[in-house]
């Protein structure tokens, strides 16, 4: 039986299906290693974890400790994997590649990053992914643009296996008459932008009826109700909720705005696609030009509010227009499934 270790910072709400999947199609010999209990500014829990799994951290041991690089590298000479997966490049995982290197085990390294968000990194952690890209034997990646990130570093494609983030089928049918034109969803922090969705907002009320929501919470939420108390916004604020409730909320939006700085995916946009509902978004996620296709399920546009607010209103005041978007949103992630992905993942990771 091959032994599969698969080491993560964090059983993310939305990978925990597809690695319980995987444990199933695997059978015995697959197990996770988490380094951390927690996300920093997540209200994650850690339920519905249906595979062998170990948590290594604490709420006081963070993943770039050193003790759990430690206690990683122990794990793994006890298991003796034949294969391990890593996801990203800290310390532990660092400890993990090279014990690894060094037992002659099979390494494949799944990552969400893209161009963009390289671009953005430290010259120091460019240095360090170069030297893990060329010491590995297989990538997995989620999206298009992460494919041609690696093959823009020389990874062949034939050892590059794309399997997407499978989210369950919504069966909320979106709402013929809804209650919110737009909504945001994220936290409250700056590299989020809240306060450019409230800009486009209040610009937009001065020609429009505009109701908003914004789902979330975080640092900047006393700034955000201030500016909404000052300028007399129709925003309402339900704080952090459920993905239930927020399958709810995106079906009864028209248009999710998915302002960001720097985002390596997008799960908010895919949520919103994923329940008809149409995306406007800059172009610093990895989702752009993949499951966002500009002028077909949504907009990708630079941070200028005028340019936002000129596409927002097409889509309001153009019934039939927006009627397509709805219809191509829902039908974005009709190729992929929960089954399709954990057999490509099983596949790739169990093969020779």
């Amino acid at each position: 039986m091959k032994k599969i270790t698969l080491i993560a910072n964090f059983p993310f709400p939305y990978r925990v299906p597809l690695f319980n999947e995987v444990a199933k199609r695997i059978g015995a010999g697959f197990g996770a290693v988490y380094t951390d209990p927690l996300v920093p500014g997540h209200d994650w829990g850690t339920g519905g974890l249906d595979h062998p799994h170990t948590f290594l951290g604490t709420e006081e041991i963070s993943s770039r400790s050193f003790g759990i690089a430690l206690l990683l590298v122990k794990h793994l000479r006890r298991t003796r994997p034949e294969t391990v997966v890593i996801y990203g490049a800290t310390l532990p995982m660092l400890a993990a590649f090279a014990w690894a290197v060094v037992t002659r085990r099979k390494r494949i390294y799944f990552t969400d990053s893209w161009g963009y968000s390289y671009s953005r990194l430290s010259p120091f952690r460019k240095m360090l992914r170069f030297f893990i890209f060329r010491g590995l034997h297989r990538y997995i990646v989620i999206g298009t643009n992460g494919r041609q990130h690696l093959i823009d570093h020389g990874i062949d494609p034939k050892n590059i296996e794309m399997v997407r983030i499978p989210l369950p089928p919504n069966s909320v049918e979106s709402a013929p008459q809804k209650a919110y034109d737009l909504i945001f969803a994220g936290r409250f922090i700056s590299a989020k932008m809240p306060l450019f969705f409230l800009e486009i907002v209040r610009e937009l009320s001065k020609e429009l009826p505009i109701k908003a929501v914004m789902a979330g919470s975080g640092p900047l939420e006393s700034e955000i109700k201030d500016y909404i108390n000052k300028h007399h916004l129709s925003v309402d604020l339900p704080g952090y909720i459920s993905r239930e409730e927020l399958m709810k909320l995106y079906t009864t939006s028209k248009i999710l705005l998915f302002p960001t700085e720097d985002d390596v995916w997008g799960m908010s946009a895919q949520e919103a696609l994923n329940c008809g509902t149409p995306v406007v978004a800059t172009p610093f996620c990895g989702i752009i030009n993949d499951l966002l296709i500009d002028g077909h399920n949504g907009f990708i546009l630079p941070p200028d509010p005028n340019l936002w607010i000129e596409k927002i209103k097409l889509l309001l005041q153009s019934p039939e227009l927006y009627k397509s978007f709805s219809q191509n949103a829902r039908a974005s992630q009709s190729s992929f499934s929960l089954t399709s992905e954990s057999e490509k993942f099983s596949k790739f990771i169990s093969g020779n």
